[in-house]
């Protein structure tokens, strides 16, 4: 089976623009919030300045990233010299089992992935290319991934629409399904043996946004975080129904559709308070409220 390598390429014009996606994504207008709250040097640099054009907003969010990346020259360094190891040592045996996870086999022309180390405090991706924030690992937050835990969660997703453009239950999904619908998946893989070891998965319950939203399954009489839920949705038709990635992946579809009108609300919410969803308890209790699971699917 030909498996792609990852490649680290740094490249400020793409990085500047993925910035600009954060900072003007009217889909997930809480990213903004995000960056400004992680970075705000930048916000005051931009809120300072008479923003009349898109390109002084360019330029001001390029110096920003040039004098950021200067002034953690040494730090950004290191972290890209250990990721470069980390791929070498990591990334095939993690892809393989990725693969395995989801039946895909790479075509033979498969061009290889590249990685760009960024500072934003999200990690994007745009067709073969995913950013890698080293943002945590720059601050010193313990609880950061490396840059094969990410590259896994970003081409898991690479591969889902891959499969959906041949999958006919996808049609019936809009961008606020397909949204939910990878990073939960993203999650369920990443948490299988022998991934989870390969890439330091354990207990990873997807994005924060999902942390917080529940399942009441009403045939186990319990309350379940929504990753787990599909976790074990997965486990049991993998390992005890024997059933095909695409079988699994069309039950995922069917439920979060019939969950649509749920899904939009804690959507909504999130969107609106960001990361200070869970700090109001008011706003929590109304996100944690589960959806309810019948058991018929």
């Amino acid at each position: 089976m030909k498996i792609p390598e990852i490649k680290i390429e740094y490249d400020l014009e793409k990085e500047a623009h993925q910035f600009l996606r954060a900072l003007h994504n009217s889909n997930l207008p809480w990213l903004k919030n995000l960056v400004f709250e992680t970075l705000p040097d930048l916000k005051n640099r931009l809120n300072n300045a008479i923003i009349q054009d898109k390109a002084l907003e360019e330029k001001i969010i390029r110096d920003f990233i040039v004098d950021f990346r200067n002034k953690h020259q040494r730090k950004i360094q290191d972290i890209e010299e250990k990721s470069q190891k980390l791929l070498a040592e990591k990334s095939a045996a993690a892809l393989k089992e990725l693969a395995c996870l989801m039946d895909y086999q790479w075509p033979e022309n498969q061009p290889d992935y590249t990685v760009i180390p960024t500072i934003l405090p999200n990690s994007p991706f745009e067709d073969n290319v995913f950013y890698y924030s080293i943002l945590g690992e720059i601050y010193g937050d313990p609880n950061s991934k490396d840059v094969v835990f990410w590259s896994i969660h970003e081409i898991s997703h690479l591969i889902l629409f891959d499969l959906l453009k041949k999958d006919s239950s996808a049609q019936s999904l809009d961008w606020v399904l397909i949204y939910y619908l990878k990073e939960i998946l993203a999650a369920v893989l990443m948490t299988q043996e022998p991934l989870m070891e390969i890439i330091d998965a354990k207990n990873y319950l997807g994005n924060p946004d999902l942390h917080q939203i529940y399942i009441y399954d009403q045939t186990k009489n319990k309350k379940i975080p929504i990753t787990l839920f599909f976790k074990d949705i997965y486990e049991q038709w993998r390992y005890i129904k024997d059933k095909q990635f695409g079988d699994i992946l069309d039950c995922f579809i069917s439920i979060i559709i019939e969950w649509s009108d749920e899904l939009k609300e804690k959507f909504a919410i999130w969107n609106q308070f960001g990361l200070q969803t869970v700090k109001n308890k008011e706003i929590l209790m109304k996100y944690q409220e589960p959806i309810r699971f019948n058991g018929k699917n």
